[in-house]
């Protein structure tokens, strides 16, 4: 009989809560997905609406921007002066589109939060 070797490659989701920045390229074809964790476990969420409402306003603000002309750097002197130094500084994490050689960036299509309970459940809200 063949030995069998189970190696951990993972450790679970435990009491986590993220963001996820859903990035679009081409025609919506390509998906590029960033998850940002928040600085407070999932059981806490309830008591941290505040910092919740302020990130998801941001994001907002980005998927504006992006909408408003952000998708190219010729753009980011109006985007500067309309959005402000942090929405600006930020642009330079929003993933390129690679269906456009790289020369844009992707849009941000969908804001939502992913939570994971002490069982390793996994939750998802829209906002």
């Amino acid at each position: 009989m063949r030995k069998i070797n189970f190696n951990k490659i993972a450790s679970s989701e435990i009491d986590k809560i993220y963001f996820v920045l859903d990035y679009v390229g081409g025609d919506a074809d390509t998906q590029h997905p960033e998850y940002v964790l928040l600085p407070f476990p999932f059981s806490q969420w309830k008591n941290n609406l505040d910092l919740i409402e302020k990130n998801y306003n941001f994001y907002k603000e980005i998927k504006s921007a992006l909408d408003n002309g952000g998708l190219h750097s010729k753009n980011y002197i109006k985007i500067k002066e309309e959005y402000g130094d942090d929405v600006y500084n930020f642009l330079d994490e929003v993933p390129n589109d690679p269906q456009a050689d790289y020369q844009f960036k992707c849009s941000l299509h969908d804001i939502y939060l992913i939570g994971y309970d002490n069982e390793g459940n996994k939750f998802k809200s829209y906002l």
